[in-house]
């Protein structure tokens, strides 16, 4: 998917999706059962979509080389309102609060204010590079939006004068934003690995925070005394505080326990795959031995990251018979070893 949006009840939750290069879809699912209750088709892939407040309308922005996009559809439905076309393709839609406008920036310097009844254009800007996420003031009054030259940037509503920009790098590509509860602060972060939180009127920079990898999605908790972000490699999930500390942090992708797998197939002829979990950097060594405690194979001595990894043995050269392998781990400090060891058949 390449977008998904949850309705302000939570009774629902719209999909964007690509079908192929030229083609996507928006789907409605009943976000207790999973059950679809309608899907449309887009012409190009569907970067973005939004529920207005109501939950009674969705907006979806996307396209490919021909078609670009803003599509307005009746939730109840899945019938489209209106649909306008733009010279670029739509990167991000955001309703303003009242559900009378959206903004739609694209992947090329161009962003639209629209009537989100009619669809038609307001006021457009021509900026520079590429616009990835958006979202308007509590009283909607101003639009913020962030780019993937590094800059988060608030335009006044009604006239589309730029109130304010701040650069977080320099070409640093800003990919979630978000408004905080009581409409004061924004979350921006990206792939500097930084989550910073802006005055919303000043734009000046309150704090920021250095993640383990880039982040890809961030949102305030709903008392807007934490924010909470994700990453799109490594899997790491962390808690801050206003204060630009953490709480909590979770890598979901690295394991808690040092384990080996036993290998499949097993029996087999003449590969199988071994795998294992590491809890923590190290050296790692993996042995094959035959039924006399032989070694007949080195598979593996490197120095590897924590995480999940499999490698795979050819006993094309062995005969059929019991085979042991083992595998030995040493860490940096020495302090956290491990060795295990496990049978395999091969059966020709």
């Amino acid at each position: 998917c390449a977008s998904f949006c949850l309705s302000v009840d939570g009774s629902k939750i719209a999909l964007g999706t690509s079908i192929d290069g030229g083609h996507g879809k928006v789907i409605l699912l009943d976000a207790l059962t999973g059950t679809e209750l309608w899907q449309g088709t887009t012409n190009g892939p569907v970067a973005d979509v939004k529920f207005n407040s109501a939950g009674t309308k969705i907006v979806s922005g996307g396209g490919d080389t021909a078609e670009r996009e803003v599509i307005m559809w009746d939730a109840a439905t899945g019938n489209k309102l209106w649909t306008t076309t733009h010279p670029n393709k739509i990167q991000t839609v955001s309703f303003a609060p009242g559900d009378d406008k959206i903004i739609a920036g694209t992947d090329w310097q161009k962003v639209y204010l629209q009537n989100a009844l009619t669809g038609a254009v307001i006021w457009e800007l021509t900026l520079n590079e590429r616009f990835n996420d958006s979202g308007f003031s509590s009283d909607g009054t101003k639009v913020f939006l962030c780019q993937n030259n590094g800059y988060v940037k608030l335009f006044d509503v009604a006239t589309g004068a730029q109130l304010w920009q701040r650069e977080l790098g320099s070409f640093v590509y800003l990919e979630e934003m978000d408004l905080s509860p009581d409409g004061t602060k924004i979350a921006v972060a990206g792939a500097d690995k930084y989550l910073s939180v802006l005055d919303l009127n000043s734009g000046s920079l309150l704090f920021r925070g250095l993640h383990n990898n880039n982040v890809m999605s961030l949102e305030f908790s709903r008392d807007g005394t934490r924010i909470a972000t994700g990453t799109g490699y490594g899997g790491n999930v962390a808690v801050w505080q206003l204060n630009g500390t953490t709480s909590t942090e979770t890598n979901l992708n690295i394991p808690q326990s040092f384990v080996l797998e036993q290998n499949y197939p097993n029996p087999f002829n003449p590969t199988t795959t071994i795998e294992y979990s590491l809890p923590y950097d190290c050296n790692v060594k993996v042995i094959v031995f035959n039924a006399l405690g032989q070694k007949v194979a080195l598979l593996l001595n490197k120095y590897e990251q924590a995480g999940r990894h499999s490698i795979n043995w050819n006993g094309s050269g062995m005969s059929s018979g019991v085979y042991y392998y083992s595998i030995q781990t040493v860490s940096q400090s020495g302090s956290n070893n491990n060795f295990a060891l496990k049978k395999m058949v091969l059966l020709k």
